[in-house]
């Protein structure tokens, strides 16, 4: 790590003994106590082999174990679109590992290197300028990785490899098996039908859900919105759905459980705003659902409602089975969250009609 710092040879001293003060803190213990469990991979012959069996993966089309993601913080709404080299022709929305793939042709894919991730380059272009294609990253750099070699557990970030500890492994499984499935009635997927449109049909299926997709109220003094919920049931199910195949997605729905449901409790004008909302969508039988939004002066029973995550993805048995480790290790943090502010958890995968 390097430290860049406009400062006098006066000041030294205290800047060191505040980075020496840092370094000894263990707060971040409460949140990432996981980043002790990775150690860096320097072995060149494990990570030539961890490099050749994800390439071999790829190379077949298969990313059950791999997906890209951005490894900078960029702001999601100042980004046009992506276009990934060799394909440069497309655009993408987004990341997408599996259009990448199908848009490179079979017989590119079948001739994938290591060296050609390393090389290949991710291009942005930002909204303020469209027409401007900047490199940002290599192809490597975005890719997200998890491999088992001999028995031990690895994964790819930023372009290095880590070997995760089998006690973290146990604990993050332990935490996810241990998440009820989801009790209310879901419906699945059909081919090509987008999320907005799945959140659509399955608040329809039923008196008793509101589709709420896309109703962000803006609770006082935040630059941005919170969205509550895709949809509403009932019997106070806060329901939360996205796509697994779109990277970044997970993360995101498992931070929306946590920041919605936090705000939903201490934040009284959010709940006034989204009552508004309810209003507003002049619905036949309002009262019974702003009957679940207590107004700004009631603080709301979080024991009474329960958040629910549904990815829309293939896979059976419990979440530990077809959840990524990391999609999984994410779960867990935002799970916790949602718990201790008093919440009762859910979770179902939505398989796709054939």
């Amino acid at each position: 790590m390097v430290l860049t710092i406009d400062t006098t040879t006066h000041s030294l001293t205290g800047i060191l003994k505040e980075l020496r003060s840092a370094h000894a803190e263990q707060a971040y213990l409460a949140d990432f106590e996981w980043v002790d469990n990775l150690s860096m991979m320097r072995d060149p012959t494990i990570v030539s082999a961890l490099e050749e069996q994800m390439v071999q993966q790829l190379k077949g089309a298969d990313t059950s174990r791999t997906y890209m993601a951005m490894p900078d913080a960029l702001d999601w709404g100042e980004i046009d679109a992506f276009r990934i080299s060799p394909t440069r022709d497309a655009a993408y929305d987004d990341l997408d590992l599996d259009q990448y793939l199908d848009k490179m042709g079979k017989k590119k894919r079948r001739a994938l290197t290591v060296d050609q991730l390393r090389q290949r380059g991710v291009m942005v272009s930002f909204n303020r300028s469209a027409d401007d294609w900047s490199k940002q990253w290599t192809v490597h750099k975005c890719l997200i990785s998890e491999q088992e070699l001999n028995g031990r557990h690895y994964v790819l970030l930023e372009g290095a490899w880590f070997e995760f500890s089998t006690s973290i492994k146990e604990q993050v499984d332990q935490f996810v098996d241990g998440i009820a499935t989801a009790s209310i009635q879901l419906i699945k997927n059909k081919p090509g039908r987008t999320e907005a449109a799945y959140n659509a049909a399955l608040a329809g299926r039923s008196p008793d859900l509101l589709l709420l997709d896309a109703k962000i109220p803006r609770p006082g003094g935040s630059p941005s919105g919170v969205e509550f919920c895709d949809v509403l049931s009932a019997q106070r199910h806060i329901i939360h759905v996205k796509r697994k195949a779109r990277s970044s997605t997970l993360s995101h729905l498992f931070a929306q459980g946590s920041v919605s449901g936090r705000t939903f409790v201490e934040d009284g004008e959010y709940r006034r705003q989204l009552r508004q909302k309810i209003v507003d969508m002049r619905l036949m039988d309002e009262a019974r659902w702003l009957e679940l939004i207590p107004d700004e002066r009631t603080v709301p029973d979080p024991a009474r409602y329960t958040v629910v995550y549904v990815v829309i993805a293939s896979g059976s048995g419990t979440a530990s089975k077809w959840l990524p480790f990391f999609s999984k290790l994410n779960l867990m943090q935002h799970g916790r969250q949602v718990r201790n502010l008093g919440f009762k958890l859910e979770i179902a995968n939505v398989t796709q009609k054939k």
